[in-house]
């Protein structure tokens, strides 16, 4: 029994001797830093609240929207969620939570209803703005979030199912989705549960900021594939709502485009510009047509910037004015064995018809 217990023993002295002698030489292995976060959206794991401080930061600025409809002389009421973004009582929610409302009424967490007056709507963006009379309520600035990139942590504040305000969360699951709306802009995809309800509410970051306004959902059947509209197109939209009532877009009346293949673009000689998008249709009367452009055509540069995704020119252009004047450099395919023809063409945007989307 002596001879195991000394053997026990002498294994307990080496190896605290050998322990000690490694952190004597190597400190960090003393676990001071075997925590430390990565990143800001790091679990900070000495700090046992999560993310309750940028909740209690954000919530409070988070509103509930109830809506009164008259439809063939019946009132229905539909719920939504708003985000206060100023000390005006401004109001920013979703374009389908008010769209024919009758009546608006807010209520911030206290319970208490105010009249809601609407100010103006997006109806491509399907964001709204609303205000209230009473000032200096609690308000979530706009724009002075960090940019979302996938993996950043999305908290979603709002009022589902008219239980109350409620908070989930998840992360940013991709940027520059494109749902099957009609919409000029990209918006971001979180895993976020999203309900009934949580229509205009806000989405923030883990530090309480405002990063976007939750829009929708793919489908009932779909989980966790919901859309945030980006704080970035949030803040354009709303300063030209609150300044004109709505927002005005420059229009340069290509109908269709598609971007110049890989081979289109070696074809023509012009594989260093990376491409470039190939006219398709064009708007009769039109500033593309009163500047020459045809059907054909391949738009190379707007402004002395390479183009090549239609898509994001069409967003570009949609933050234009009316009245913004544009530099193109085009090129002209050769006709039956003839050669392309490079040339510089300037424009006006015009405004954007009503008509058009």
């Amino acid at each position: 029994m002596k001879e195991w217990l000394n053997i026990i023993f002498k294994s307990l002295v080496i190896g605290l001797l050998g322990g000690f002698i490694l952190l004597l030489f190597f400190p960090k292995l003393g676990g001071g830093n075997l925590f430390q976060n990565i990143n800001n959206n790091t679990i900070n794991l000495e700090n046992p609240s999560g993310y309750a401080d940028a909740i209690a930061k954000a919530a409070p600025a988070v509103v509930r929207i109830t809506t009164q409809l008259v439809e063939s002389g019946v009132e229905e009421r539909s719920l939504g969620s708003g985000v206060l973004i100023d000390d005006l009582g401004h109001i920013v929610t979703n374009y389908h939570v008010v769209e024919d409302a009758a009546a608006i009424l807010v209520a911030l967490a206290d319970g208490i209803p105010m009249t809601a007056q609407l100010v103006g709507v997006d109806e491509k963006t399907d964001l709204a703005v609303l205000q209230v009379s009473k000032k200096n309520l609690p308000f979530l600035t706009m724009g002075d979030a960090a940019p979302i990139r996938v993996g950043d942590w999305v908290l979603a504040i709002g009022y589902p199912f008219g239980v109350g305000q409620s908070t989930t969360i998840g992360i940013v699951s991709a940027t520059e989705r494109v749902t099957a709306k009609p919409n000029l802009e990209e918006l971001f995809q979180t895993d976020a549960a999203l309900n009934k309800g949580n229509s205009g509410g806000a989405l923030i970051n883990s530090q309480g900021k405002l990063i976007g306004i939750s829009s929708a959902y793919l489908s009932k059947d779909a989980e966790g594939i919901n859309f945030g509209i980006p704080i970035s197109l949030t803040k354009f939209v709303v300063e030209h709502i609150i300044r004109d009532g709505k927002v005005v877009r420059g229009w340069l009346g290509v109908k269709s485009g598609s971007p110049l293949s890989p081979l289109g673009a070696q074809k023509l000689g012009i594989m260093d510009l990376g491409g470039g998008i190939l006219i398709r249709d064009l708007y009769p009367d039109s500033p593309a047509t009163e500047a020459g452009l045809q059907v054909g055509d391949i738009i190379l540069k707007v402004n002395g910037g390479l183009v090549g995704d239609p898509n994001r020119l069409v967003q570009w252009l949609s933050r234009m004015e009316p009245n913004t004047r544009l530099l193109m450099d085009v090129l002209r395919p050769a006709q039956e064995g003839g050669k392309n023809k490079s040339f510089q063409t300037s424009l006006v945007l015009a405004k954007k018809p009503e008509n058009v989307i």
